[in-house]
């Protein structure tokens, strides 16, 4: 299994190409990246409704972002090479995935940074939906901090991208996995409320 304890030059390459790319045909404007922990194990949960979202996220990121991504994208075999070599781990959806759950929290244990999206699938409307306690489990049992995360805007050439992190939170012992949950999403929604406010400081701004 090749585990990634820390990103290799295919990474590297993949991330700067990719940098390149989305500073070149989006408007992307990345805020608050101080918030993100410089070290230490983490989540970072966000809102979905694109398949570029963890290509947003991974280079908005200031760390190296393990990914945990659907069984089925690794079926091909090597598109399954190249994205492990990315930093991601099959899950299977629909299913409690021990394999995956004890990847995902060695990934933390390690000091690492594990990406998810809770809803657990892209949203078609662009309208945040529930949130799966599976980020709330894995943090809790972790005992990481978490950190909101929201992309705004709608995709397409030249257009306005945001990417918003929120302040760190630190699971609460004496809540449930619901509970917890809730917490997140309610972060995130506050921070795509966000998308409407304009600081002209950060406008076409990659931070």
């Amino acid at each position: 299994m090749n585990d990634m304890k820390r990103p290799n030059p295919l990474y590297w390459s993949v991330r700067a190409l990719a940098w390149m790319t989305m500073h070149t045909f989006l408007w992307l404007s990345i805020r608050n990246r101080h918030k993100v922990p410089k070290k230490g194990g983490m989540i970072v949960v966000c809102n979905h409704t694109s398949n570029i979202d963890p290509v947003i996220l991974g280079i908005s990121t200031p760390r190296f972002v393990r990914f945990m991504a659907k069984a089925e994208l690794f079926q091909n075999r090597w598109f399954g090479v190249f994205i492990r070599n990315l930093g991601a781990f099959p899950i299977r959806r629909g299913s409690s995935d021990r394999s995956a759950i004890r990847q995902a929290l060695n990934v933390t244990a390690e000091g690492g940074c594990l990406a998810i999206f809770p809803e657990g699938h892209r949203s078609r409307d662009g309208k945040l939906g529930k949130g799966m306690t599976g980020a709330a489990f894995l943090a809790r049992k972790a005992g990481c901090v978490v950190v909101p995360a929201a992309i705004s805007g709608r995709y397409g050439l030249f257009r306005r991208i945001t990417v918003r992190f929120g302040e760190p939170i630190q699971p609460v012992v004496d809540t449930s996995n619901e509970e917890f949950m809730k917490i997140l999403m309610d972060r995130i929604a506050k921070l795509l409320q966000e998308k409407d406010k304009v600081d002209t400081s950060e406008h076409n701004l990659i931070t």
